[in-house]
């Protein structure tokens, strides 16, 4: 059996840094999520009906989202446990989040500064290339990924030919168990065959997306004349974190600041190198070239 990667996905504390003043975001501001291989993963400004979207139109660290991560190394299981940090994904608030295929890792004792940039890809679909406008896909009522698309065909395959889900399942479908043979020989053999694309999954890349390009850079946090007004501030917000010392601070707290590195969107369309109107423009000036025919020949 593999090691348990228990890397925590988000956020135990949550906060946004002004000056010397914490500016806290309530929790109808998070959503929470299962994930297969994180486990409790959480999610900031969501897309909900009962909410409304954080937006902004500057760039810059002064103008994004700061939180402080909380590790809680304590509820790791010590044998098992190979890392310690955090997975963070940037995506479309719309999208459902996918951190074990699209995610970077945040790591304790530091500062992570993530600006973002946005690419656009639009795609004509055919017959010029196999993508698909599909709204919806079938994992949660999401909008269509190529990812969504990937896991949930290889959720159904597993359900149809081992009876059980590898996945944390909202829809009543039992987890395959590793303790069953034949359940476990059956679910090697259908991920096997997924990850050599050997499964029939009709699952082609949308004709319109939006890309979110991550560019990093770190910083020891925080620092020794710091580290006592940071302890306090902590203490007084989160009981949880009344277990740290100054000695294992850094161990179990990270700073992420996440913020627009540009408001230019960089567009890649696909267009049509050769269409009906330039076929039949060509076809009328080889007439008019080597015959002479023209539109007023043909009506004399």
């Amino acid at each position: 059996m593999a090691a348990i990667r228990e890397y925590r996905c988000f956020l135990k504390v949550v906060c946004q840094r002004f000056m010397t003043i914490y500016l806290c975001y309530t929790f109808s501001d998070i959503s929470e999520f299962q994930d297969n291989e994180y486990g409790n993963c959480f999610t900031f400004n969501p897309s909900t009906q009962n909410r409304e979207l954080y937006t902004t139109s500057k760039t810059g660290k002064q103008n994004g989202v700061t939180l402080i991560l909380f590790v809680e190394q304590s509820e790791y299981l010590t044998l098992l446990s190979e890392g310690v940090g955090f997975v963070l994904s940037v995506h479309n608030p719309n999208n459902h989040p996918f951190p074990e295929d699209e995610s970077i890792s945040v790591v304790p004792g530091y500062e992570t500064s993530i600006g973002i940039s946005i690419s656009e890809t639009k795609r004509l679909g055919q017959p010029w290339y196999n993508c698909t406008k599909e709204d919806k896909t079938p994992y949660g009522n999401y909008p269509y990924s190529t990812s969504a698309c990937r896991k949930e065909c290889l959720q159904t395959f597993l359900r149809g030919k081992c009876g059980c889900e590898n996945a944390i399942s909202k829809n009543g479908y039992k987890k395959c168990n590793m303790l069953n043979k034949t359940q476990d020989l059956c679910h090697q053999m259908i991920r096997y065959l997924h990850n050599h694309g050997k499964l029939t999954c009709n699952c082609p890349e949308p004709c319109s997306r939006y890309s979110y390009s991550m560019t990093t850079s770190l910083a020891v946090w925080p620092s020794d004349g710091y580290s006592e007004r940071l302890l306090h501030l902590l203490h007084v917000m989160n009981n949880k974190t009344k277990a740290i010392k100054t000695s294992t601070l850094r161990g179990n707290i990270a700073l992420v600041q996440v913020y627009i590195d540009s408001l230019h969107i960089e567009t890649v369309s696909q267009e049509k190198a050769y269409d009906m109107f330039d076929l039949f423009a060509d076809i009328g000036g080889a007439l008019g070239l080597w015959i002479g025919m023209s539109a007023v020949t043909l009506l004399e």
